[in-house]
């Protein structure tokens, strides 16, 4: 699920730079190849950018929200999120420009629920000190948070209402095997299948999770056993037939093995996990050729994936075509310089291209064993260095180091994270707070690895660390958060959020296709009013719902504009109120008129003729 950012896509906030500078010459460049879809040279030119003005300054912070927008059209949500982060200051100028960004990089990694309080967020007006949005990303908050809500308010109409008990029970049973296996509690996971695979031996999930637990227990002939003995329905499956065909690699069956790959790339697959799936099959099989051909596939869809361009990369090394392969790290590197995987393997290319040796290459790319020992080697090193032999090292090799901290923070087999920040921390605090911001931030960053990174953090912070304010996904939200108090600070009031709900519900019954501009009124007006008045006086919400109902009613040439007298008495309120109510509506659209021309422009006349005096106040 992407949102589409090109209709009304963010820009820089700043405005700051200066293009008779060095760094001014090289933004424009760099927004000249943006215009003609060199992103990648758009990339390298906005990184020179920000090598030639002060770190923090505000120059600086303006180029990373170009480079943050350049990734996002690269739908690279994660190296977005890693500009965005060092801006996330509630309080700071472009805090609330990053937070739009935010919103769209959670988002594009289907985190939709955090997405929507990021957004949120950037619409609102507080924590104070931070400036609004301009009208640009204002409107595109306003739509991306809509979007969010209509997606998942779709996808949870598409769940049944009414479920076979036996499904509802195999689900939560294997969900709950799912979570152990997570935890690579896989003999713990298995015994749960087993035992409801015998009370329900119809689910397909049940049986695929079991054969796939089998097979990272190592248990390959009890996988095997439980394929041979299973319905045909079971085994024409594609992910079963994947799964079967690394099994008969494992046991040595050469001749069902092949079989089975040859049937694995029989199916019709068009989903990126499923190829996927049908790639590491074929680079496992050292069908190489098919292997390559699936990756490709991949970068065709998304030519910026630096795992697909891994991909390719690691497929072409096997048939020989080391140029290639070593390009494709190369692109990876130019998409993220600290790339550790991709800087190891470009450089196994080179060796291969000087001495001719075809070397070993994992498909988990994950670094070989003999390169992990160096590392560790090297690690150790460093812990037994003084502070100024750190430091002297660092102007030296920094980064080799910062190479080291990728794979410590993306290598789950890597036991250095904790003591790489710590190095970071010491021997340059300004780019350790941004990685660490950056993992507040992660969906994938565990809740403990959190945590424990906002606690480094706070101990960077120049002001009290009690004070200290970062935003972070903590119990399922997006929050501004300190280390005294943890607190969405994006709580819309209740009468707010009645006037949003209401507006919503009352539409869906009238005129469902109208929800949407409705309930975007409705957010307009409790955005720009909820931190000035947190409480609305008696019969307020409910006029003021009215009223955006019935605007959003007049305004569609498919309805027939209500009797403005009958409307009133059918939603329980008086007409003067409901008149009031649209005084306020139109003062709410004469301030922020130029956000977006002629959405509702202010017409006296247009509205009945009514006492001036405000009963509600």
């Amino acid at each position: 699920m992407t949102i589409d950012r090109t209709k009304k896509k963010p820009v820089h906030s700043g405005k700051i730079i200066n293009i008779s500078s060095q760094s001014g010459l090289f933004v424009r460049k760099g927004e000249d190849k943006l215009d003609s879809g060199d992103l990648i040279g758009a990339l390298k030119l906005f990184r020179r950018a920000l090598s030639c003005v002060p770190e923090d300054s505000a120059e600086w912070r303006d180029i990373c929200l170009l480079l943050a927008d350049t990734y996002l059209d690269m739908n690279c949500a994660v190296e977005a999120a890693e500009w965005v982060a060092p801006l996330l200051l509630p309080g700071e100028k472009e805090f609330r420009p990053a937070m739009l960004r935010l919103g769209h990089c959670l988002a594009s990694r289907g985190e939709l629920a955090f997405a929507i309080d990021a957004f949120d967020i950037s619409l609102s007006t507080e924590p104070e000190g931070s400036p609004s949005l301009d009208t640009n990303d204002f409107m595109n908050a306003l739509e991306a948070s809509e979007f969010c809500e209509r997606y998942l308010s779709d996808e949870a109409a598409e769940v049944p209402l009414l479920r076979d008990l036996d499904e509802v029970e195999s689900e939560r049973i294997a969900n709950e095997a799912a979570a152990l296996s997570d935890d690579s509690k896989f003999a713990e996971a298995i015994a749960k299948l087993e035992a409801a695979r015998e009370k329900y031996p119809d689910s397909m999930r049940l049986f695929v999770d079991l054969l796939l637990d089998y097979y990272c227990e190592q248990r390959f002939e009890d996988a095997l056993a439980l394929y041979d003995s299973a319905d045909e329905k079971f085994q024409n499956d594609f992910t079963v037939q994947c799964c079967v065909t690394m099994l008969c690699h494992q046991l040595s069956l050469p001749e069902r093995e092949k079989e089975s790959a040859r049937r694995v790339s029989g199916y019709e697959i068009s989903d990126p996990t499923e190829v996927v799936r049908a790639y590491t099959v074929m680079m496992e099989t050292h069908s190489f050729e098919e292997a390559l051909a699936y990756a490709e596939r991949l970068t065709d869809t998304e030519p910026y994936n630096r795992t697909y361009l891994h991909f390719v990369g690691h497929a072409a090394y096997e048939l020989g075509d080391y140029e290639l392969a070593k390009s494709q790290y190369e692109r990876s590197l130019i998409i993220e310089p600290h790339d550790a995987a991709a800087s190891y393997y470009r450089g196994a290319c080179e060796e291969t291209l000087r001495d001719g040796v075809h070397r070993t290459f994992q498909i988990e790319y994950a670094v070989p064993h003999s390169e992990f020992i160096a590392r560790c080697k090297y690690t150790e090193e460093l812990l037994h260095c003084s502070k100024e032999e750190l430091e002297a090292r660092w102007a030296e090799e920094s980064e080799s180091i910062l190479l080291m901290l990728d794979w410590a923070l993306t290598d789950r087999n890597c036991p250095f994270g904790d003591l790489y920040l710590v190095l970071l921390m010491l021997l340059a605090p300004s780019s350790a707070a941004r990685t660490l911001r950056r993992l507040l931030v992660e969906p994938d960053c565990s809740p403990g690895l959190r945590k424990l990174a906002a606690s480094h953090l706070t101990t960077l912070s120049a002001s009290g660390a009690e004070e200290f304010r970062f935003v972070m996904l903590n119990e399922g939200r997006t929050r501004i958060c300190s280390v005294s108090e943890s607190r969405a600070n994006i709580r819309l009031p209740e009468c707010y959020r009645y006037i949003i709900n209401s507006v919503s519900e009352t539409l869906g019954k009238l005129a469902p296709e109208l929800v949407q501009a409705g309930v975007g009124i409705a957010k307009l007006y409790a955005f720009e009013n909820f931190s000035k008045r947190p409480r609305l006086p008696y019969g307020q919400k409910e006029a003021m719902a009215a009223a955006i109902v019935f605007y959003a009613l007049e305004r569609s040439d498919q309805h027939e504009t209500p009797d403005i007298n009958e409307f009133a008495i059918a939603q329980g309120i008086t007409r003067r109120r409901l008149e009031n109510a649209f005084d306020r509506l139109y003062e709410l659209y004469e301030v922020i008129a130029d956000r977006e021309e002629g959405v509702m422009p202010y017409d006296p006349e247009a509205t009945p003729d009514h006492n001036e005096e405000d009963d509600d106040e």
